[in-house]
């Protein structure tokens, strides 16, 4: 593929996201927030289990708030599949005492079921080999009541359709299966094919995304570990093309925590 295709096609994922955000109905900011929240259990992502706990307690769960909508799912090799761990709405403060009080404690319920469901991840021997983390971006929850959206993963970023604790699968691997993101060198003519493969896999249309925020959190170890094949930033472009396209923007890409109100502003 040539230069000025891949500058052409770079335009209209832009022209895609900058058209759908045209067309978009105001988000209402006294409805809460929508959040869909994709936490990555699949053995590759073992080791990060207490760093990511930790954020969880200190910047996710004191960032929902009453009128917030939360889904929580986790990624492993079924995430398309996969029921919600933890779904819930919580009601508003409302304008009376006693709406107040049962609002708070809805959200107090809400806050440790949340947490519970995030502890309850699957233990080590019992983890995925394979990590569909473009799965996730099918369960991204409409918005309801003109909440604003906002997708928060924590993973590496490593998407792997393919593979079974490290051994090509060929013989069981889906006709129409994306690929391995430590074996596939996401070169800018590659991501295009990529983005491709997962619209059609998973059904992602344009707009579908449109003004949702989406913010990865990755582990420590990304970029660092001699089976990536690419750098964070290879990683990075991939996504917020694919996101682009959709209609959403990548606002965070990073291991450290993120400052969760940054993520409820429009």
């Amino acid at each position: 593929m040539n230069q000025l295709k891949l500058l052409t096609t770079g335009v209209v994922f832009a022209g895609l996201a900058a058209g759908c955000a045209g067309l978009a109905k105001p988000s209402n900011s006294d409805a809460g927030h929508e959040f869909s929240i994709f936490l990555d259990v699949s053995r590759s992502t073992t080791n990060q289990r207490d760093y990511w706990v930790s954020i969880f307690k200190n910047n996710v769960l004191p960032a929902i708030k009453p009128g917030d909508r939360v889904t929580l799912f986790y990624i492993d090799g079924s995430t398309l599949e996969n029921s919600p761990v933890f779904e819930r709405e919580i009601p508003p403060a409302g304008k009376t005492l006693r709406d107040a009080g049962l609002s708070r404690a809805a959200l107090k319920a809400a806050r440790e079921e949340f947490l519970q469901g995030v502890l309850s991840a699957p233990s080590a021997e019992r983890r995925s080999c394979t990590t569909d983390v473009l799965g996730a971006f099918a369960r991204i929850a409409e918005s309801t009541r003109g909440r604003a959206r906002t997708a928060i993963f924590f993973t590496d970023a490593i998407h792997d359709d393919t593979s079974e604790c490290g051994t090509i699968r060929d013989h069981a691997r889906p006709k129409n299966s994306v690929g391995n993101f430590e074996r596939i060198d996401l070169t800018p003519a590659k991501r295009l094919e990529l983005i491709g493969r997962a619209r059609k896999r998973y059904g992602l249309k344009d707009c579908q995304l449109t003004k949702v925020k989406v913010a990865f959190i990755l582990d420590a170890g990304n970029g660092a570990r001699s089976l990536h094949t690419n750098s964070r930033d290879d990683l990075k472009a991939f996504y917020e093309a694919l996101i682009g396209g959709l209609g959403g923007r990548l606002t965070f890409f990073d291991t450290r925590a993120i400052d969760f109100k940054d993520l409820r502003s429009e």
